[in-house]
């Protein structure tokens, strides 16, 4: 599986580029297998659309990759190793209370 590392200098617009083209897929390729039209791979592509992470999701899984989030900050945990609060807070309660 192929994966975007947000870590790197390049953008996200070219990695997804380099990725399609690695696949050897053309933009109606791509758009076909994602659902979407040929246009928005372009706009995407070109810098000319910033993608949200809902419409990430269905050109990710047509590349057959995943969106790759580190935590660089090696003094603070990473999402996946934070510890979940035991007692939640219940919606009457507030903070500080």
């Amino acid at each position: 599986m192929g994966e975007l590392n947000m870590a790197k200098k390049q953008s996200i617009t070219d990695q997804l580029r380099d990725l399609r083209k690695q696949r050897g897929m053309t933009q109606q390729e791509l758009a076909d297998k994602a659902g979407t039209t040929r246009q928005w791979i372009v706009y995407i592509e070109s810098g000319k659309s910033s993608p949200t992470l809902a419409t990430l999701k269905p050109i990710l899984k047509a590349l057959n990759a995943e969106l790759l989030i580190k935590d660089l900050d090696s003094r603070r945990p990473s999402i996946k190793q934070r510890r979940v609060n035991k007692h939640p807070i219940h919606d009457n309660q507030r903070l500080g209370e």
